[in-house]
């Protein structure tokens, strides 16, 4: 197997019973038709053997989600291209080692977030890198376009981010893995090393902080949709 990239630069747990409010279900639904979006059992044996359109394949579905979720931890889209661009090399170099398809967005997602911290240093363990309107926008698009002028758009991811900001950093980060990354619950307790258990645990109560912030922002579900 070669080392060298085929591109020389990149492009439950069962819980109880509750009723979850509009916004929440508005966040859910994204989620999950993220996690539908995931390469073929054919495109993967591809990607393994070495072919490029296979690994152009692998880029184009999850390079966003990647940059969204290290721009927690850099604050800066360039910064971010820069850790994901270098993660998809690492990907590129142990793609033989992969167990198949699924595993493909975890293991980018633990190897680029070691990078992101190697990067930040002491700066990241000290300090809170704020949610800011253009980590929304690298969280895949979060808001719609259609039917929006852009000062309209501006606004909710405003809303979105100052609602992120009032969470803790690991509920941000279950948050954005689960609803805009597209992640199961197994696979952000791989990322996260976290107990499939406990990871149910904090996500609902992050979702249940998240929903009254979002809500005292006057968001509704339509506007998430």
């Amino acid at each position: 197997m070669s080392d060298v990239s085929p591109f020389g630069s990149l492009p439950v747990t069962k819980s109880p019973t509750r009723v979850f409010s509009p916004v929440e279900k508005a966040v859910s639904r994204r989620g999950a038709e993220r996690s539908e979006a995931a390469l073929s059992e054919e495109a993967f044996r591809r990607f393994q053997a070495g072919d490029e359109d296979a690994f152009a394949q692998v880029i184009e579905l999850y390079q966003a989600r990647m940059i969204g979720f290290l721009m927690l931890f850099t604050g800066l889209r360039e910064t971010a291209e820069e850790i994901a661009q270098d993660a998809f090399l690492k990907l590129h170099k142990h793609r033989e080692s992969i167990d198949g398809p699924s595993k493909i967005l975890p293991w980018s997602m633990i190897t680029a977030k070691r990078m992101a911290i190697r990067e930040s240093g002491r700066l990241f363990r000290r300090l809170e890198i704020p949610v800011g309107p253009e980590t929304i926008r690298c969280l895949g698009d979060a808001v719609q376009a259609s039917q929006r002028d852009s000062r309209q758009r501006e606004q909710i991811a405003y809303s979105l981010a100052v609602s992120l900001n009032g969470l803790k950093r690991i509920d941000r980060e279950l948050v954005v893995l689960r609803f805009f990354s597209g992640l199961r619950i197994r696979e952000i307790g791989e990322v996260l090393g976290m107990p499939i258990g406990t990871v149910g645990v904090k996500l609902r109560r992050a979702l249940d902080r998240l929903a009254i912030l979002l809500e005292k922002q006057g968001l509704t579900r339509e506007d998430l949709l």
